[in-house]
């Protein structure tokens, strides 16, 4: 499974932390072209579907999140947990036809920034629910 987990680093001083996303590096053919943000209220999730053409990224700025994933074709599936610390935040792509769920697992609410490559386009659907592997469990 395709699947890339980084860490990002806080820069912190007297007036809070900045920590960089993105950098031009980074970018691929498919380079990213929106960004979003979303919560999660504990015990509730995101997802439970996947995209036949878009890849995304998912940063945990806050909370403590299960994400469970799993390729359409081949059936792997992983459970990760990825938690924001004072130091770092987790970062995860997740690339087209691979399912996915972000669970909230903390007891705060739960904020992530997403981006994506491409837009959404409500003519040409690119967002399935997944029926496949339960999620639910």
């Amino acid at each position: 499974m395709d699947l890339k987990l980084s860490h990002l680093k806080k820069y912190k001083d007297k007036r809070g932390f900045l920590v960089e996303f993105l950098k031009p590096s980074e970018l691929s053919r498919k380079g990213f072209i929106q960004f979003y943000s979303a919560t999660i209220k504990p015990g509730k999730f995101r997802g439970n579907h996947y995209h036949r053409t878009k890849d995304e990224c998912l940063v945990v700025i806050q909370g403590r999140v299960r994400l469970i994933i799993e390729d359409i074709f081949t059936k792997d599936h992983k459970e990760i947990i990825l938690n924001a610390s004072k130091e770092k935040l987790p970062r995860i792509k997740i690339r087209a036809n691979i399912a996915h769920r972000v669970e909230n697992i903390s007891k705060k609410e739960a904020i992530i920034i997403g981006y994506s490559t491409e837009i959404p386009n409500p003519k040409s659907k690119d967002r399935w629910e997944y029926k496949g592997y339960d999620l639910l469990k």
